[in-house]
């Protein structure tokens, strides 16, 4: 590792005439309140002297192209001092995996720009190196040009040592630094170059720093700097710059440097990016009289972007008549930012909206940020045909612009089939002994289906997998060779045709009903149980234990939290089945029949009464 130790007594930016031009160099950007932004940035004047009067109006911001809001410029107080030490050290191993020739010459260049820029007044420098031992190459100096000439010697190396260049003895740049006087309100400062790569000794190299009152700097090449380093420079006083790879950020880097090395504080610029659904922005930052620019690319996460929150996610109209009609609801909620809907698109004949919709005095809705909007959907079925459709939302959301719907009767088959293979998609290729996702849309993610797989063409199948559910499915893929490969998938309840399933109790069933979505099954047994099934795949969610004879009859509350047993035993038991998770149910409210064995026991419609029968009467 190398360093150099530059030591400050005044400070004053000398600029070449060749390099008299105002610059603007981005040190840091966060979230503040998404959507409002701030970055950190030092606008220079072309003396190389950080701007300090700033306005909105003296910045121009636009995100892929389009003109950003600046809500605001605020010019921290900097207490500005007046000398320090300096100490750069250069790692030689710059790079080395990766075009080391290029990495390492912009390494040496930001050296030399630094170099040249020392303040004229009273500054010296010693210039340390490092790959697996420490080098001093010029001790301290004021002199430029014997600093030039040291910078000029240094060799690239294949391997370097982040602890042997700065916390070796005797001449690890840490070790170097902390022996140098310096006067009162002076800093001292190790400016580490490097390419950011690999591990040290953080806590190590903090505390050595800390201890001997050095404030810790570092510039990366090309590449971001590691976290350690980072770390070490928020822990120690100091900052840090990446990326430096050109000509023109490694000078605008290096005038943050001297900058902040005074003790400059960076304006606060404070923004509101442009939401939409890229990911990728790349922001162009001016000043309004067009003297300086930048440039940085921002990541706009996926939960920042526009989107919808649907509620439900899926609609459901089973069991409707031919000739009646079913009304659901759906809420839309606008999130991060307001939602233009321009577009509400059913392509099923026997879907539609009767309520909130657009229409030619409404051609588009606006959903402001955080607000709710409803929409009514009909169902009006000619017959019992199984439907999937979905709700297609057109406007500026990114994500959950689409309500699946399905309706209709169970067993009872569509008129055309709806479910259909994504991927792979005909004629792709599939390596075998990997992974492959086999996904799947005309079904809920809740509805189960079961996959199959044929190496002939189609005239055997294979099971590939069963009960599966949420339109997506990882297959294993078999160890064979084939040009003939075909995969098939078939719908089961609730778009089942033709196929049936088992819930198995250890004695006589005595009866069984569906719930009011026919997602699941309640049975009823002689061997004093009560079971609750999911009617897709056959899972056991509940078991209602606690009758001391035959359960006769079991049925669901309306709202499907409660579940209601009818036994020989003369009771009538309640039991919470609200959580999915809890296997055996709780019973909460046990009603004796004094006439007898109980037969059956139902809900009323509104959930707040029950009807029974005994052989009492």
């Amino acid at each position: 590792m190398k360093s150099i130790a530059l030591i400050l007594s005044s400070f004053f930016f000398f600029i070449n005439a060749a390099n008299a031009r105002e610059v603007i160099d981005i040190i840091k950007n966060e979230e503040i309140a998404f959507p409002e932004c701030r970055f950190d940035a030092y606008f220079f004047d072309s003396d190389g002297v950080p701007k300090s009067d700033l306005s909105a109006d003296d910045i121009v911001l636009y995100d892929n192209g389009a003109r950003a809001t600046v809500i605001d410029v605020r010019n921290p107080d900097s207490e500005i001092i007046n000398g320090g030490s300096v100490l750069v050290a250069l790692d030689l191993a710059v790079n080395a995996i990766r075009t080391p020739s290029n990495s390492f010459a912009a390494a040496k260049e930001f050296l030399k720009t630094l170099i040249e820029k020392i303040p004229s007044d009273g500054f010296k420098a010693a210039l340390t190196s490092f790959d697996k031992f420490s080098y001093v190459n010029q001790d301290f100096t004021s002199d430029t040009a014997a600093l030039l000439r040291a910078a000029d010697k240094l060799a690239f190396s294949k391997y370097s040592d982040y602890d042997a260049g700065l916390l070796s003895e005797p001449c690890g740049a840490v070790k170097l630094l902390k022996s140098v006087p310096v006067e009162s309100g002076e800093r001292k400062i190790l400016l580490l170059i490097t390419d950011g790569k690999g591990y040290a000794n953080k806590h190590a190299l903090a505390r050595e720093l800390k201890e001997n009152g050095i404030d810790f700097f570092a510039v990366s090449i090309d590449e971001p700097l590691s976290e350690d380093f980072k770390y070490v420079a928020s822990k120690t006083g100091g900052a840090y710059f990446e990326k430096a790879s050109d000509s023109r950020k490694i000078f605008s880097s290096v005038l943050s440097f001297w900058a902040s090395a005074r003790r400059y504080k960076p304006a606060q610029v404070f923004w509101s990016p442009i939401l939409n659904c890229e990911t990728k922005h790349l922001i162009n930052l001016e000043t309004a009289d067009g003297k300086a620019s930048a440039v940085y690319e921002y990541t706009l996460d996926k939960n920042r972007k526009p989107r919808l929150e649907l509620n439900p996610q899926y609609l459901s109209f089973h069991g409707v008549l031919p000739g009646y009609y079913k009304e659901l609801e759906v809420e839309l909620k606008a999130a991060v930012s307001d939602i233009t809907i321009t577009g509400l698109i059913l392509k099923s004949p026997y879907l539609s909206i009767t309520k909130g919709g657009l229409d030619s005095e409404n051609p588009y809705l606006i959903i402001p940020k955080g607000e709710t909007r409803k929409l009514t959907i009909r169902y009006t079925p000619v017959d019992s045909s199984l439907i999937f459709d979905s709700l297609k939302i057109v406007g500026n959301a990114c994500y959950n612009a689409k309500v699946l719907i399905t309706a209709g009767f169970p067993n009872t088959p569509p008129k055309e089939p709806n479910l259909k293979i994504l991927s792979p998609k005909s004629g792709e290729v599939v390596i075998a002994n990997d992974t492959a996702t086999i996904a799947w849309d005309g079904t809920l993610p809740s509805d189960v289906i079961q996959l199959e797989y044929s190496t002939d063409g189609g005239a055997e199948w294979s099971p590939l997998a069963q009960n599966v559910n949420g339109r997506k499915y990882l297959w294993k893929v078999p160890d064979v060779e084939t040009d003939s490969l075909m995969i098939r998938a078939i719908q089961l309840w609730p778009n089942n045709v033709g196929r049936t399933m088992d819930f198995r109790h250890n004695s006589i069933v005595n009866s069984a009903n569906f719930n009011a979505l026919g997602d699941k099954v309640i049975s009823a047994s002689e061997d004093t149980t009560a079971r609750i099934w999911n009617s897709n795949n056959g899972y056991e969610y509940h078991i209602l234990k606690g009758h001391k004879g035959p359960i006769r009859w079991a049925n669901f509350s309306p709202d499907d939290k409660r579940a209601i047993t009818a036994s020989d035993d003369s009771t009538i038991k309640i039991w919470d089945i609200s959580i999915d998770s809890v296997k055996y149910s709780p019973c909460v409210l046990t009603i004796k029949e004094p006439k007898g064995e109980v037969k059956s026991a139902n809900f009323s419609p509104d959930g707040e009464y029950i009807v029974s029968t005994s052989w009492g009467g």
